[in-house]
């Protein structure tokens, strides 16, 4: 009975080698090909190593893959790790481009290891040119991606687009259609990717301007001004600007700022600080192109009057010597031209 007993406990011995030997068989299946080692008497860990496990330096650990990472060793804690994420994996995995848990963007499409990112621009102006030209960035785009993109509106009118693949970007140009609206942009790729994007075309010669919230700007100051404009396409970002009567820009930025439909938009311009009285031209485009042919209104540019700080006697007291909040320009030294009769008649001209 003894011996029985002895067999049993032996058997019961047995089993986690057994399970061991199971696992090293299973992982040579799947083509892990790990071995499993001691670490501090506590438990198994994997790696490619099976003889020992490094010591790591200062600020160093070990990874899963029983690697020293961080510190010196410059090597990020995946390092080990094949294509497949597996530790001193042997095999490549035949697609695997992104991490199953990355959540792309409802405008990215990905199709093996293609994947499609974003377009810019994504507003064409007909004032700028006759052809229009955007880019199609993503990854995985190399000189042998076979691209066919076309251009159209409500499936009617399909315009052709030349396409051209670089490093991950695709580069696309065609003759803009001559009425502004929506475009359709779709694209298929030999991988079966498909990139679909809305393309806006629009026409700064039909933008109108038709009032300002303010007709005269002082000089060396911000000053905010509001547009109303008829005719927009919708609410895209514009170029607010500002140049002389002889067309010399001074002023152009951008606004986002754009409120209310195709018969009236208000349009909020970036501060403008105007450096000396003139008249202006003040208007919007869609591009920096479009600001030659755009419609603008007038507005005149003024300088707001001097205004005395403080005023002193001199020494001898034959002068009184008045500081402004401004400088003054050449000419200003006589006082008739600085105030009004009564003042001049109380201190002199200053002659």
């Amino acid at each position: 009975m003894a011996t029985a007993s002895l067999k049993s406990s032996s058997e019961w011995n047995m089993l986690p080698l057994l399970a061991l030997l199971d696992l090293l068989y299973c992982s040579q299946c799947l083509g892990i090909a790990n071995q499993l080692k001691p670490y501090g008497g506590h438990g198994l860990v994997f790696g490619k190593y099976g003889e020992y496990l490094p010591e790591c330096g200062p600020g160093e650990y070990l990874n899963l893959c029983g690697e020293c990472v961080s510190g010196k060793t410059e090597k990020e804690d995946g390092y080990g790790k094949d294509s497949c994420g597996i530790c001193g994996g042997l095999e490549t995995c035949k697609v695997q481009c992104s991490d199953p848990m990355d959540i792309l963007d409802e405008e990215e499409e990905s199709n093996g290891c293609l994947k499609f990112i974003s377009m810019s621009p994504n507003v064409l102006d007909i004032a700028e040119s006759a052809s229009g030209s955007v880019c199609i960035f993503g990854d995985g785009i190399n000189k042998e991606t076979v691209v066919d993109c076309n251009l159209s509106k409500d499936d009617e009118s399909v315009i052709p687009m030349k396409t051209q693949v670089l490093e991950d970007k695709i580069e696309l140009t065609f003759p803009l259609p001559n009425k502004e609206g929506n475009y359709d942009l779709h694209c298929n790729t030999s991988s079966g990717a498909e990139f679909k994007e809305t393309l806006i075309v629009v026409n700064t010669n039909n933008l109108l301007p038709t009032a300002v919230d303010s007709s005269t700007l002082t000089t060396w100051k911000e000053n905010k001004m509001t547009l109303t404009v008829s005719k927009m396409s919708g609410p895209v970002d514009v170029l607010c600007f500002a140049r002389t009567s002889s067309g010399s820009l001074l002023f152009s930025e951008w606004t986002s700022e754009v409120e209310g439909n195709s018969l009236s938009s208000k349009v909020k311009c970036p501060p403008f600080v105007p450096v000396e009285p003139q008249q202006l031209e003040f208007g919007v485009a869609y591009s920096m192109e479009g600001i030659n042919t755009a419609k603008t209104i007038k507005v005149m540019a003024t300088a707001e009057a001097p205004r005395p700080v403080s005023a002193i006697f001199t020494t001898d007291g034959s002068k009184i010597i008045v500081k402004f909040d401004q400088n003054l320009e050449e000419g200003t030294e006589d006082c008739s031209n600085l105030f009004i009769s009564e003042t001049v008649l109380l201190i002199g001209n200053g002659t």
